[in-house]
């Protein structure tokens, strides 16, 4: 069975971080010979999304002319990065030029974005990857609960970046909410979410809402209130027969003591 190779261009043992230099000078030419792209795009890309410095540059011109709402054409984005002094630190004029007249079509934008953003991503992966080899061969004092931690938050930091969370448009969003106002409009009285079994709390919350995460946080020395959330944990099984899973989580006490306490309290 023939090995699968890594997609990564080689140079006498060097590694060429991923990278798609006509996809960024697309991006860019089509802002200039579009101005409505920059909308398009500004939720996808930022300035360190751009491999090439220069590029780096002229997309924050960018942003500084679209934020006052001025033109994005060659003359004023030639004009932003003089006053700048960094006209011809991107190349001059001559490689605003170029980066224009190379756009196959202004109308694909967000498909360029796509790729410029695609390949930042897998720099920061690679980044990430680094840092946390990094620091499993330092082998530093540091507890390995901390030593974890970093290196989670690292990996974290690129995945919950705003530039890849997904964004859906309203419209594929209506049809379900829609089906949600008729059953309900359908069932008088019905809750929106999941019944808790506590009226007034239901009359709050209408209910436990898909995707919410709600937290209940009470101190333990309260003897009355902390009964009253065991007792709601012990509810929680009846979300069963609608479907649905629930967790009950102790911060202070250990999984045994935690379920003594739910089955001497019921």
């Amino acid at each position: 069975m023939a090995t699968r190779r890594p997609n990564v261009i080689k140079n006498n043992n060097l590694r060429i971080p991923p990278q798609s230099i006509p996809s960024e000078q697309a991006v860019l030419g089509s802002i200039m010979l579009r101005k409505d792209a920059m909308h398009e795009v500004e939720d996808m890309v930022s300035p360190d999304s751009f491999y090439v410095e220069k590029h780096k540059m002229i997309f924050r011109a960018m942003l500084d002319l679209s934020l006052k709402n001025e033109p994005i054409d060659l003359l004023s984005l030639s004009t932003k990065l003089s006053e700048k002094k960094l006209l011809e630190a991107v190349g001059g004029n001559q490689y605003l030029a170029e980066i224009v007249n190379v756009v196959p079509s202004s109308t694909n934008v967000k498909h360029y974005a796509e790729i410029v953003q695609k390949k930042y991503v897998l720099r920061s992966l690679i980044e990430a990857a680094d840092y946390v080899s990094e620091l499993a061969f330092e082998e530093g004092d540091d507890h390995m609960d901390d030593i974890l931690d970093m290196a989670e938050k690292k990996v974290f930091s690129v995945v919950s970046s705003p530039k890849n969370q997904k964004f859906i448009h309203l419209k594929d969003a209506l049809p379900e909410a829609y089906e949600r106002l008729e059953k309900l409009h359908e069932n008088k009285g019905m809750l929106r979410g999941l019944p808790t079994g506590f009226k007034d709390l239901d009359v709050m919350l209408s209910g436990l809402q898909k995707a919410d995460l709600i937290i209940i946080a009470l101190e333990s020395s309260f003897n009355p209130y902390f009964r009253s959330f065991i007792k709601f944990g012990l509810r929680c099984p009846r979300s069963i027969f609608f479907k649905f899973v629930c967790y009950s989580f102790s911060l202070s006490k250990g999984k045994t003591n935690t379920y003594n306490k739910k089955k001497c309290s019921g």
